[in-house]
């Protein structure tokens, strides 16, 4: 028996799909089996399976979308381990080596993640994510991190069989964010660690766009994620375990996160009731001393609208329309001159990555203009000081 089961769901994409087949099957390790579950698909993806004979397995089925493909896959899968792929991602040849050591290393973690590419529809570098999980943290530590908002990247994630047995499989009522509610009932059984280097790239196109996440009702689903957790919090006796702030700042998140995809999609009455009941929940959410707040999350938004799409929308002329459709209360939080200031230092820590130090620079004295109180940050000061000495 294999001790590894990959999932890799797929409908109409032949095209890519060849490329994500082949990262799998170029892996350095090879106790593995690649179960493609054809999800109803009416281009040549058929084809396509057959021209790889008994390298790997294939499902047949209707068209249920990808939660109900993955399940399907897990349910026919023999591995210890289970991982995932989508058809337009890829992998590098030695995830799953790297991966398998780390859980080798730390027998008691159900989760074993990586760092992620992204890549844009031209085949551009856009940015690199990055997530950290401490082996030794307190019980419920990465639950708490899912709470606020964040997530593991699918096709990074290698599940040991027997957690999902607990935690139950992807949720099929949901049409988005099925894998972030995933790996909140999967950190309730256990420990999750991250190899801290990237091994799988992720495709970007028109999936992430504003109307499609409206098209799924984005804006609820976190909300609906969250109420459904603390369900199940109260029925395992864990929810007095849980920080009630985290909590609060949890559903602030999702509330705001609603707001800007409404903004987007100039759908401003129901923009502003969000971002209002987002200050309601927490008020401190729009503060800046608190990491990840809406004041990052709007500067993060507002640059995935102008770098990742087709036809992108001006980062700094979508703060703008934010900004502008505030409510006067939330105004005060969220300072014009301070949003400037943040978005040049993104794009000035994206120009250093890249190594472009004189754009790097550039940015930088902007975000110092815009906002002084910026200089005392060591992360913004480091870049500055190195752009400058490497240009």
């Amino acid at each position: 028996m294999p001790r590894v089961s990959v999932i890799l769901p797929t409908y109409n994409n032949a095209i890519m799909l060849k490329r994500a087949i082949d990262s799998v099957l170029q892996q350095t390790y090879s106790d593995f089996e690649l179960i493609v579950v054809n999800d109803g698909s009416t281009d040549q993806t058929e084809n396509l399976l057959e021209s790889y004979g008994q390298k790997i397995r294939v499902i047949n089925q209707i068209n249920q979308e990808r939660s109900a493909a993955r399940n399907n896959g897990i349910r026919m899968a023999q591995g210890e381990y289970i991982a995932f792929l989508d058809d337009d991602d890829w992998w590098l040849p030695d995830k799953l080596s790297r991966q398998l050591q780390l859980l080798n290393e730390y027998p008691e973690c159900v989760l074993c993640c990586c760092y992620a590419d992204q890549i844009t529809q031209n085949q551009t570098f856009l940015q690199r994510m990055e997530m950290d999980f401490p082996i030794h943290s307190k019980p419920f530590d990465a639950f708490s991190w899912f709470y606020l908002g964040n997530s593991v990247p699918t096709l990074t994630a290698i599940v040991t069989r027997r957690i999902l047995d607990k935690s139950g499989l992807f949720n099929t009522q949901l049409s988005t964010v099925e894998d972030w509610d995933l790996w909140m009932r999967v950190a309730l059984h256990g420990q999750i660690i991250c190899y801290p280097k990237s091994l799988a790239c992720i495709q970007l196109h028109h999936r992430y766009l504003p109307d499609m996440f409206d098209h799924y009702n984005q804006q609820d689903a976190r909300l609906v994620v969250l109420n459904n957790m603390k369900r199940l919090l109260t029925e395992l006796g864990f929810l007095e375990r849980i920080d009630p702030g985290l909590m609060r700042l949890g559903e602030a998140r999702a509330f705001w996160y609603g707001a800007l995809i409404d903004f987007a999609v100039n759908k401003i009455d129901s923009a502003k009731e969000r971002a209002l009941k987002s200050f309601a929940t927490d008020a401190s959410f729009f503060e800046q001393r608190i990491s990840g707040n809406a004041f990052e999350m709007l500067i993060g938004f507002s640059v995935s609208l102008n770098e990742e799409f087709t036809q992108p929308m001006d980062a700094e002329k979508f703060i703008g329309h934010v900004y502008h459709n505030l409510p006067d209360l939330l105004k005060t939080r969220l300072k014009s001159y301070q949003l400037t200031g943040a978005m040049s230092a993104w794009y000035g820590h994206h120009a250093y990555q890249n190594s472009n130090y004189m754009a790097a620079s550039r940015f930088m004295f902007i975000e110092i203009l815009s906002d002084p109180s910026l200089i005392i940050n060591k992360g913004n000061l480091a870049v500055l000081v190195k752009s400058i000495i490497k240009n």
